[in-house]
């Protein structure tokens, strides 16, 4: 929110966007329908930007083959090795809710799955994920330090 609020985005009380929604007769379902209904919300309270976080940790099961393989004429037993990769994923953009055109847009991902301080984790992600899509650090893979880009005092480029 530091941040948002640096970027010089005025923030709306989510309890006026949840009010909104209440007159609606709107419950949130925690699906991506909910942006939706969050968009014509904003829209009734001429809020110009609705800012999207999404989290999520996924998994992927990957199998290889290990050790001794055919090759030509000479055959060798393989025996497959399988593994379970994880990685922690968050997106971000600036939605105008008159016509949903995004704005801007960034992810970050760490190459694990997030354990132990969850929040902290979460909050670094989101944070490059911001730095991605203001152009503060290149879209890609390469790793910038967290307290080197997510800093909101001082010079750093979170002002």
């Amino acid at each position: 929110m530091a941040w948002l609020q640096r970027r010089g985005l005025l923030l709306v009380d989510q309890a006026i966007v949840e009010g909104a929604l209440r007159r609606r007769g709107v419950i949130l379902t925690g699906t991506s329908a909910d942006v939706s209904q969050i968009l014509q919300a904003a829209e009734e309270l001429n809020i110009t930007t609705v800012v999207i976080v999404e989290s999520a940790s996924d998994e992927s099961q990957e199998t290889r083959a290990v050790g001794p393989v055919t090759i030509g004429a000479y055959e060798r037993s393989a025996y497959l090795d399988s593994y379970t990769s994880y990685s922690s994923l968050v997106s971000v953009r600036a939605v105008n809710p008159v016509g949903g055109a995004v704005e801007w847009s960034g992810t970050a991902r760490y190459p694990v799955r997030v354990t132990g301080a969850i929040d902290d984790a979460f909050v670094k992600l989101t944070c490059q994920a911001l730095a991605t899509a203001w152009g503060y650090r290149p879209v890609g893979g390469a790793e910038i330090s967290s307290t080197e880009m997510c800093e909101v005092s001082g010079s750093r480029p979170g002002r």
